[in-house]
């Protein structure tokens, strides 16, 4: 695939090669499924196979296959220390991402941005003004942006017929898990991303250090709230959009 994208290769060709990839990506992880399942005495099997399935595995999946072999090996050392190691640093992780960004933007207008959408066309800030519109940083491999999505996928449907948008901004580093992630979670709103990670635009422009993390901007451009999450999205949305 990588060789196809470097060479130029047309759209379709890179879909049914990225079709083929996730068969073939399915098909590796139900084997690796199938095998730790089936495994009833050797726990260092497992040990190892968690190691290796660290790279195909999404983050659910690895989290249930890991409490699954802790579970069934709980005298086994390695497994159980494994999994504190994980959580150690998954909890860390959480705690960064939940840290409160420095810049205060409240009361401030809104900067220009502008990053192109999944088909490639440029989508500004400023195409969404008259609109109370939710400027929503998060990306596929964020698994606290993960958990919150059903909350904003809820606030869209709640208000989308109140004047209100959103702007999903990733910050992806491929196409593919961006787009895969965007039908998974159902998130029916416009996406942009420039597919530059931690160097995107997006994060110089607005400075926020942890995602998930967004803006509320006003019919006006001036940004109204921000990093709302969960239940004080859903109030902050009633108050403006009565």
């Amino acid at each position: 695939m990588d060789s196809l994208k470097k060479s130029g290769a047309s759209d379709s060709l890179i879909i049914l090669a990225t079709e083929k990839k996730n068969n073939e990506l399915d098909k590796l992880n139900s084997f690796i499924n199938g095998t730790l399942a089936s495994n009833k005495s050797h726990p260092a099997i497992n040990l190892f196979i968690l190691g290796f399935s660290s790279r195909s595995f999404q983050k659910d999946m690895f989290e249930n296959a890991l409490n699954e072999s802790v579970k069934k090996f709980p005298d086994y050392k390695p497994l159980t220390q494994l999994k504190t190691n994980y959580d150690n640093q998954a909890k860390q992780a959480q705690q960064q991402q939940q840290e409160a960004p420095q810049l205060m933007w409240v009361g401030k207008q809104a900067p220009a941005l502008t990053l192109p959408d999944v088909n490639g066309k440029n989508v500004s800030i400023a195409d969404f003004k008259g609109k109370y519109l939710l400027v929503d940083f998060w990306a596929s491999w964020c698994g606290p942006c993960r958990g919150e999505n059903p909350n904003v996928v809820a606030a869209f449907n709640k208000y989308k017929s109140k004047n209100f948008a959103i702007l999903g901004v990733s910050l992806d580093k491929e196409k593919e898990p961006w787009q895969k992630a965007i039908a998974a979670d159902k998130l029916a709103w416009t996406h942009v991303s420039d597919l530059q990670y931690w160097n995107s635009s997006a994060v110089k422009t607005f400075g926020f250090e942890g995602i998930p993390y967004n803006v509320l901007i006003d019919p006006q451009g001036k940004i109204i709230a921000e990093a709302l999450r969960g239940e004080d999205l859903d109030k902050k949305l009633a108050e403006v959009l009565k």
